[in-house]
């Protein structure tokens, strides 16, 4: 598979700058995570070597540079800023864009060398689009495969590398275009069940999601809750940051769970998922959800586990 990867270096940097430009001489360290557990995703300014501090803990950095602005993750927002592209993209390009992380995204080179000539002359357009519709420097790789077209991105400082077709690369999920794309668990009862006994029931059916999600490598950043079948109450809630593990989905229901008595005397669970994406694993401690108890149809699922 011909990939193409469009790679946005210090995109979570970048767009702490655009929100606060008045940083933009200084050094910046942009944190995941809190207090000691906390880890550098990014940093940019003052001495060469910065970036050196990717990955090390926030004490180790503070100690090491003194004089920089921490900064929280913004994970959310870099995704956010992907989809917009990813979006713009698949209309001027090809629907089959996926993002492939924080900071880059893969399109499917099928088709855009006959469509412009060459995979070259494709892959400079598509840069110059996103370079165009973000704002930011774009680099841009093409090689048999996601892995290769990355790696081949980052050391990319102008025009597009075009890597030789490796027929040996090890067969890869195809890129698709996930727009509407939904998983869903779901459990039904005999009869309505007292509200402890649901919550456990609960923590199965995101179990059972939970291990749709690690089989497919994906995380979300939307869920919908459904209880009960004659009178429903629906929770429809969002994340900043990709959500995957049975922990954080608890973590995102918290809220609305201990809200009233959702759960009381429910014969029927169902959890809707969307907004799926790679489970990223530089993020926030805890997903943060927003979102309000309503009523509407469900979509069709894609996947779905039941039981």
């Amino acid at each position: 598979m011909r990939t193409l990867c469009l790679y946005i270096p210090k995109l979570s940097v970048q767009l702490a700058l655009r929100r606060k430009p008045e940083l933009e001489h200084q050094p910046l360290v942009v944190l995941a995570g809190s207090g000691d557990r906390a880890t550098v995703v990014e940093a940019a300014g003052g001495e060469p070597g910065r970036a050196a501090l990717t990955g090390i803990p926030a004490a180790q950095a503070r100690r090491r540079c003194p004089r920089a602005v921490f900064l929280p993750d913004n994970l959310g927002a870099c995704l956010d800023e992907l989809e917009r592209l990813a979006g713009i993209l698949r209309k001027q390009g090809t629907p089959l864009v996926e993002v492939g992380g924080r900071n880059h995204l893969f399109l499917d080179m099928r088709g855009l060398a006959e469509r412009f000539g060459s995979e070259a002359a494709a892959a400079e357009r598509l840069t110059a689009i996103a370079t165009t519709w973000s704002g930011f420097e774009v680099r841009a790789a093409v090689a048999s495969g996601r892995g290769a077209a990355l790696q081949a991105a980052r050391a990319t400082r102008r025009r597009p590398t075009v890597l030789p077709d490796d027929e040996g690369v090890v067969e890869e999920p195809p890129i698709r275009d996930r727009r509407g794309t939904t998983l869903t668990a779901r459990a039904t009862f005999p009869a309505p069940l007292p509200q402890a006994e649901a919550r456990m029931r609960l923590r199965r059916v995101l179990a059972r999601l939970a291990a749709l999600l690690v089989v497919n490598g994906q995380g979300f950043r939307e869920l919908t809750l459904t209880v009960g079948t004659a009178r429903r109450t629906q929770v429809h809630l969002r994340s900043e940051t990709p959500v995957s593990t049975v922990t954080e989905m608890e973590r995102l229901l918290a809220g609305s769970l201990d809200e009233g008595r959702l759960l009381e005397a429910a014969d029927s669970i169902v959890i809707e998922v969307a907004r799926l994406g790679p489970a990223i694993v530089e993020r926030a401690e805890a997903p943060v959800a927003s979102g309000h108890p309503r009523t509407r149809a469900l979509r069709e699922p894609a996947l779905s586990a039941t039981g």
